[in-house]
């Protein structure tokens, strides 16, 4: 769950310190600023209560800020603003307003600035599920903000950032370490809203370190502090983080109800990613009570939002909630699909992030292992001292150890084997399942040749029946029709065979590799050319295309068709010399894939005055059944280009 981890600091110091620079220079604001000031002052307080007032209030300073000549309170403006975006998770946005002010604060030489805004942008990463940025903004502002007794408020949000991140990467110790640092800080200086916040942080981490009591109790002290402050964003969220806990406890319909209750708070605030996890939340509920078909829009809607949004952390759970869902719902298919799309993710995610943070977090954790060691060898020392002094206690003591220890070893190990067992049967059944997946994949795969057989080979052979049987019934046929129409068979009859023995090759491959795929249309290729005396086929492969990559039978099919049906067409209509066949390495919506291009160089022809025939129309179905990108262009005299992108 995400959590707005930083303090909003109070502005009115910063207005402090613009009234003090400008009575040293006894300058008089003038009424636009007076206008500005306020307009800064009402969006900061409705920042945590009302969103919308707040967007309101800024909107309207910006109308008059090309007019404000004061740098201080230009600051001020984009600091509130960039809060504003990021409290609306218009996280892109927020980034760029930052850093404009960021870059401001450095040309003026405030230190307070830069380290105030770096940990803004700390933020502003983090929910952009960028750990690792956020992490390096966070330690760049904690090392001025701890040096300076002055900003320990400050220190203290920051401390509970990086606890938060250690949260995410499930290193609770550390991130009770920071979250205590932090509150160590605040309880001094009695800041309520700080007071707010780390409870709520802590109260989420304890959820999922499985302490559910402790969290309780915690939340309980967050909850009454938001509503003594009226900070509705923190109702909202300590409301969600009760509605997790009874969940987890099993007390689904009180989940529920803490779940509609958070949405209603955190959409009236304005706060729409909050808001779709508590349906993600109620989706749960959904699936655990068997209503799988009530958590699938749901869940869509809220994977949809968080797609748009490019919002990591909430998809990966979100993913694996729709695809139980299809599967209770006994759509497989679905399931499967959404199951890929969370391994995609996570690939992804674990390639791209984490790696300095995991660094950071195991250099820590040796330096704890390193202290907790220390203790045990002074516990050791005592327990020896102790040892001498009570040697006969320690007898009895010792006897009643190894009894329990006994029991307990037997336990462990009855408990173990038990575990590994589980784990073996879980194995053979997945094992199990691989296998069946793979059967009905190639079933599947041959029932879609199967098809083909069907509808190309059978239609064909019917048709040579009929036009057999039509040849013979007929009375008084001159020699030479006979003729022509038996050449004409003869002819339809090799093509017959040839996509026959097409479609026997595919049957006999579970797979297709680019390799065998390029030996089927060499051979077709030369087939062709020595058919044809007037045209001239030729086939160029980039080098760099991975041969060994194979496509199952269905798929490698549809790629020699598609291919074999423009050669054919550019025979038949085009009168080209020649006729080129590339292949070359592409991208597909960021997959990798190849381009094959079919070019001829014959008469052309226009696409908007010539219908679709079924050659162009059998191209683009085998197209769209393998997910290519298909595009066929042809102008008079300049030839006709027929582009496929395959995904690989």
């Amino acid at each position: 769950m995400k959590q707005l981890a930083l303090t909003v600091f109070l502005f009115f110091s910063i207005l402090a310190n613009a009234q003090t620079e400008k009575n040293k220079n006894n300058v008089e604001l003038s009424k636009d600023e007076l206008k500005f000031k306020a307009k800064i002052e009402l969006a900061d307080k409705y920042l945590f209560t009302n969103i919308d007032s707040a967007t309101y209030f800024i909107k309207q300073a910006e109308e008059i800020s090309n007019r404000i000549a004061d740098e201080i309170l230009i600051r001020s403006f984009l600091k509130s603003k960039g809060d504003i975006y990021k409290t609306k998770n218009d996280f892109e946005e927020a980034l760029v307003i930052y850093e404009e002010l960021l870059d401001s604060f450095q040309e003026k030489g405030d230190p307070y600035g830069v380290a105030r805004t770096q940990s803004d942008i700390g933020v502003v990463y983090e929910e952009m599920s960028e750990p690792q940025k956020a992490i390096e903004q966070y330690l760049k502002a904690l090392k001025f903000f701890e040096n300076d007794p002055e900003y320990q408020s400050n220190a203290a949000a920051t401390l509970m950032n990086i606890g938060v991140i250690h949260k995410k990467q499930k290193n609770y110790s550390e991130a009770e370490n920071y979250y205590r640092r932090a509150q160590v800080i605040i309880d001094s200086d009695n800041d309520e809203d700080m007071k707010l916040r780390i409870r709520a942080n802590q109260g989420s981490m304890l959820i999922e370190a499985g302490k559910p009591d402790k969290a309780k109790s915690i939340l309980k002290e967050a909850y009454v502090i938001a509503k003594k402050e009226n900070h509705q964003q923190g109702i909202a969220t300590v409301t969600q983080n009760l509605a997790i806990l009874e969940y987890y406890k099993g007390n689904l319909s009180q989940a529920a109800d803490y779940f509609t209750l958070a949405g209603d708070a955190h959409e009236s605030y304005g706060n729409l990613q909050a808001a779709m996890t508590t349906r993600v939340g109620i989706a749960e509920i959904y699936i655990k009570n068997k209503e799988a078909q009530k958590a699938i829009p749901l869940l869509k809607n809220a994977i949809a939002f968080y797609e748009e949004t490019n919002d990591s952390d909430r998809l990966f759970p979100s993913y694996l909630s729709l695809s139980s869902a299809f599967a209770y719902n006994r759509e497989p298919d679905s399931a499967r699909a959404y199951i890929d799309k969370y391994v995609e993710l996570r690939e992804k995610y674990d390639e791209e992030n984490n790696k300095e943070i995991i660094f950071e977090l195991d250099k820590k954790y040796q330096t704890e292992k390193k202290d907790r060691e220390l203790a045990e060898q002074k516990s050791a020392i005592l327990q020896k001292e102790l040892e001498a002094k009570q040697r006969n206690l320690y007898l009895i003591l010792l006897g009643l150890g190894l009894f329990f220890a006994v029991i307990i070893g037997w336990l462990i190990i009855r408990q173990k084997t038990l575990k590994n067992n589980q784990l073996r049967q879980e194995s053979k059944l997945k094992a199990a399942q691989a296998e069946i997946e793979k059967q009905n994949s190639l079933q599947e795969q041959r029932l879609s040749i199967s098809r083909d057989l069907h509808d190309n080979i059978g239609s064909q052979l019917t048709f040579l029946i009929s036009s057999m049987d039509s040849l013979r019934y007929a009375k008084q046929v001159a020699p030479e029709t006979a003729n022509d129409k038996l050449e004409n068979l003869s002819q339809f009859t090799r093509k017959t065979i040839g996509e026959l023995r097409d479609t026997i090759w595919a049957m006999n491959h579970d797979e297709i590799s680019f390799q065998d795929l390029q030996e089927r249309l060499t051979s077709h290729i030369n087939t062709a050319n020595q058919a044809s005396a007037t045209t001239q086929i030729l086939l160029n492969i980039d080098p760099e295309i991975n041969k060994a990559h194979s496509f199952d039978s269905v798929k490698g099919m549809h790629i020699f068709r598609l291919i074999q049906e423009a050669i054919n067409n550019s025979i038949k209509y085009s009168g080209s010399d020649t006729i080129h066949i590339d292949f070359e390495k592409a991208d597909l919506n960021g997959k990798n894939a190849f381009k094959v291009t079919i070019k001829d160089d014959g008469k052309g022809f226009d696409p908007e005055q010539v219908a679709s025939g079924n050659g162009m129309r059998y191209m683009k179905e085998r197209a769209d059944a393998i997910e290519a990108d298909f595009n066929l262009t042809s102008s008079p005299e300049n030839g006709t280009s027929v582009i496929a992108v395959v995904p690989c």
